[in-house]
């Protein structure tokens, strides 16, 4: 039996659960929190529609973010996820779908916080046309490429805890894919975490970011094997610390 205080019922057969809920506060908090406007961050999509749909780009995001879903945009992101449950794991397909779409959300906001400290920046995932990849097309790239005032090109992958795990439990989990890609691109890794209000920020290209990290297996990851750091809390630091570690890229 569906317990009715858990769910924000959309209409009689579409509901997202309280930790979608939560998730979506979370993700409009980062925006508040770093005075970008969701609206704003839009409007690039206003006249774009999702492949295959008459889905309008825009007003999909927006949809999501009032949390909202139309039967039109759950059935599509179903079709489009289904077959990507090595990706999703427990999730169900549109939650899934979700969570690509929030992410894409905080990339969009970090790209116009990096903008805004003329740090050249661009989205460089496959997914930089927010669109829901066939599996094969999945790939290992960073979310945005940015070049630094001393004209160093370096790739930047962003990572979110829209449920405040990493202040609470004391540690991060990563997929063996996605470390190694870390590792192997000498990437910056910025953590946002909007339920505490802090972050983290990791250079690959230095030795010492690259301790803490143990070889593991990841409940969370359905047992699938990956990198812990149990050591988050120390990398902990304020948003405002994290403006200012852009601000002198």
């Amino acid at each position: 039996m569906v317990d009715k205080q858990k769910f924000f019922t959309l209409n009689k057969d579409i509901m997202i659960s309280e930790t979608y809920i939560k998730k979506i506060d979370s993700t409009i908090n980062v925006l508040e929190q770093f005075e970008i406007s969701l609206e704003k961050l839009l409007e690039k999509y206003e006249q774009q529609e999702m492949p295959d749909s008459k889905i309008n780009r825009k007003v999909f995001f927006q949809t999501i973010c009032e949390k909202k879903i139309t039967k039109e945009q759950k059935s599509y992101m179903e079709n489009k996820l289904k077959k990507l449950q090595h990706f999703r794991d427990r999730r169900e397909p549109f939650e899934y779908g979700i969570d690509l779409i929030l992410g894409w959300i905080i990339e969009d906001c970090i790209l116009e916080i990096l903008k805004k400290f003329k740090i050249e920046a661009e989205l460089s995932g496959n997914d930089r046309y927010r669109e829901f990849l066939h599996p094969k097309k999945i790939s290992t790239q960073p979310d945005i490429k940015i070049k630094t005032k001393e004209k160093i090109e370096k790739p930047l992958e962003i990572m979110c805890s829209l449920q405040g795990t990493w202040n609470k439990k004391g540690h991060v989990d990563l997929r063996a894919s996605k470390y190694n890609k870390l590792i192997d691109h000498k990437s910056l890794f910025l953590g946002i975490e909007p339920a505490s209000s802090f972050g983290f920020f990791f250079d690959f290209d230095k030795d010492n970011d690259q301790n803490d990290w143990v070889k593991t297996h990841i409940p969370g990851y359905g047992g699938k094997e990956g990198f812990t750091n149990n050591n988050i809390k120390k990398h902990l630091i304020t948003f405002k610390d994290i403006l200012s570690i852009f601000e002198n890229l």
